[in-house]
């Protein structure tokens, strides 16, 4: 459980946003866990939800909650296969915040609703699959991730640098690697 004011109500990492007003605050709430299930299957199942307000201007609020199951498969020593589900829901209300977009102002809009994705990875790991600090690891991923269609409201530019990036569904092919010193 975490609570913060001011640059603390920046609960993932404190201080890091800049934007925030000194009347800002944020309650998070998060419980994630490891459940082995016998010798070749263990489920990492985790909640995290938060509220915050007046962060960016008075009157405005940001709640989100967050439910996530990843089951991991362990196939060899060293190779698993890993299945992620995640749903999320939103409701934020930005309360007039505006931004700059191509010499023009503009303001967030209020939006809630639901983001989900399926995940699908293989993963390599130098050490045990089951080892949750082996390292190095490197998982080839397949993703696909759709929301409501009310959040590509909230701003115009806020597409993740993918032009045309909205609601409907998109599928994500890629490489993630682990490496801890």
């Amino acid at each position: 459980l975490q609570y913060g004011v001011g640059l603390g109500a920046e609960a993932r990492q404190p201080g890091s946003d800049g934007d925030l007003t000194e009347n800002a605050a944020s309650l998070r709430f998060a419980s994630y866990g490891i459940l082995p299930l016998g010798k070749n299957w263990q489920l990492a199942p985790s909640v995290i939800a938060q509220h915050s307000e007046d962060r960016y201007r008075d009157g405005d609020r940001y709640d989100w909650a967050t439910f996530n199951l990843r089951v991991s498969q362990g196939i060899s020593a060293h190779f698993a296969l890993l299945y992620e589900a995640s749903w999320q829901y939103m409701d934020l209300n930005p309360n007039g915040r505006s931004y700059r977009y191509n010499d023009n102002v503009y303001q967030y809009q209020a939006v809630r609703g639901d983001f989900y994705k399926l995940t699908f990875a293989p993963t390599f790991k130098v050490g045990d699959v089951f080892d949750i600090k082996a390292r190095p690891e490197i998982r080839f991923f397949v993703t696909w991730m759709n929301w409501d269609k009310d959040l590509d409201r909230y701003a115009i530019n806020d597409d993740f640098g993918s032009k045309g990036f909205t609601a409907g569904g998109t599928w994500n092919f890629g490489v993630q690697t682990e490496i801890w010193f």
